[in-house]
């Protein structure tokens, strides 16, 4: 699903809740999308331009848990070397991201 990791048990929540009412194992496709469109956009904003809108930031980290001391100060120390690297060979790091 567009190189978004989900497990078994959210693809089988979302099978049975976008579940077409056909017989077999069909999806509704148009309401998936339209369920999946409304975090981007509004419906009609186009035609409503002083409709007010929430605050759109979301910040859910699913399934993973805080990192330790440990780990940030491994963290930190890499990306002390690598700006080490960068600046002893004058490189331009951008062009590497």
């Amino acid at each position: 699903m567009a190189k978004i990791g989900i497990s078994a048990a959210e693809f089988k929540l979302l099978t049975e809740h976008f579940k077409a009412p056909k017989e077999g194992e069909h999806i509704c496709w148009k309401d998936f999308v339209d369920y999946v469109d409304q975090v981007f956009t509004k419906k009609g904003l186009e035609k409503n331009v002083e409709l007010v809108l929430n605050d759109v930031r979301t910040s859910f980290v699913y399934g993973q848990r805080e990192a330790t001391a440990e780990e940030r100060t491994i963290v930190a120390d890499i990306v002390a070397r690598f700006q080490d690297v960068v600046r002893k060979n004058r490189l331009d790091a951008k062009s590497f991201f």
